[in-house]
């Protein structure tokens, strides 16, 4: 019984967060790595970049929903193509053509790469027709769309070495950044960075300028929170600082623009949205300027904006109603079987 009760409120929640839309297919994004054309800004200048499990999503979320994550399932297919009973996990890094405009299944919400396109409806035909979808934002490691620490790259013919500009990408939690800044001088000082109004997972020099050329570069990233993604990006109250990631030679020729490089830190956001104890927890400034209490490791920080938490909180509230009324029928039903039976309670 207890686990039919477990069952049903899980199936409840899930009802609660899933989001609807229909779904077309783009082709093969793979074919896009090596020009860097996708509107996220990420490409083949950052090492291992892969673009199989990947999806444009509709252009007024585009671009502080990139590098976000959703699993996606096919509802109901269109004209002849038949959804699949199969559930996939794929990382937006391309805008569509349309606003994100309309409601539940009359969105246009995804372009999908031809592989998850595949494994959700088949009218036969690759990459073909398309089809109403649910789906939900998920932490992206979780999804396995990351793996390893956080990637960061410079863009081709594009970074002043004196207010440079930096692409992030293989990001966990949402996968996407509600904040970055950067630190030349091992967190005694961080000058915050602005994200690229083209590229949304570019975040360009918006202060310290003169200050980076030569020297080891520190990072602060706050992540959005899942809950948020993709209509908006609000801060999950999670913080990566990784101290001296990029070495002081990051600008190997010193020139403008710099040479073309990436490089990949040793730790990401946690392995899941959700699971913080799991954690270092330490308390700092969220997004600062010119402050010397940042941490000398690298570590994951909580915030108490309450931006999951209070969903978090919702949750366990809605669990607890649901389990009170599930038990409630229960016991009911026990007796009136055992009135029925002549038997007394």
């Amino acid at each position: 019984m207890i686990g039919r009760i477990i069952f049903l409120v899980a199936l409840f929640l899930v009802a609660v967060n899933s989001l609807s839309g229909w779904a077309s297919c783009f082709g093969d994004y793979r074919s896009l790595v090596g020009a860097n054309a996708v509107a996220s800004g990420i490409g083949s200048y950052i090492s291992g970049e892969d673009f199989t499990y990947t999806t444009a999503i509709c252009s007024t979320w585009q671009n502080f929903a990139s590098g976000s994550c959703y699993s996606v399932k096919c509802t109901k297919g269109q004209n002849n193509l038949a959804c699949k009973n199969a559930v996939t996990y794929v990382r937006s890094i391309d805008s569509l053509g349309n606003t994100c405009s309309g409601s539940g299944t009359g969105m246009h919400v995804f372009d999908l790469n031809d592989v998850p396109f595949n494994l959700l409806g088949s009218d036969g035909a690759s990459c073909s027709g398309n089809f109403e979808v649910e789906y939900q934002p998920v932490d992206c490691k979780s999804a396995g769309l990351v793996s390893g620490g956080i990637k960061l790259g410079l863009a081709p013919n594009q970074v002043d070495p004196w207010c440079p500009a930096f692409t992030f990408s293989n990001v966990g939690d949402s996968g996407g950044l509600y904040s970055v800044s950067v630190s030349p001088d091992s967190g005694a000082n961080w000058y915050s960075f602005k994200r690229n109004t083209g590229n949304g997972a570019r975040w360009d020099c918006n202060g310290g300028a003169g200050k980076y050329l030569g020297k080891s570069l520190s990072f602060r990233l706050v992540s959005c929170s899942v809950n948020s993604l993709p209509s908006s990006c609000v801060s999950s109250g999670k913080t990566l600082t990784v101290n001296n990631f990029l070495p002081s030679g990051w600008c190997s020729n010193g020139g403008s623009p710099c040479n073309i490089n990436s490089w990949q830190a040793s730790n990401n956001f946690g392995t899941t949205s959700n699971a913080l104890a799991e954690e270092i927890l330490i308390t700092t400034p969220n997004d600062s300027t010119n402050t010397n209490s940042e941490p000398s490791t690298i570590s994951l920080a909580l915030y108490s904006d309450g931006t999951d938490s209070d969903m978090v909180i919702l949750s366990y509230v809605i669990f607890v109603v649901v389990v009170i009324i599930l038990l409630a029928v229960v016991v009911y039903q026990a007796r009136k079987i055992q009135v029925l039976r002549g038997e007394r309670v």
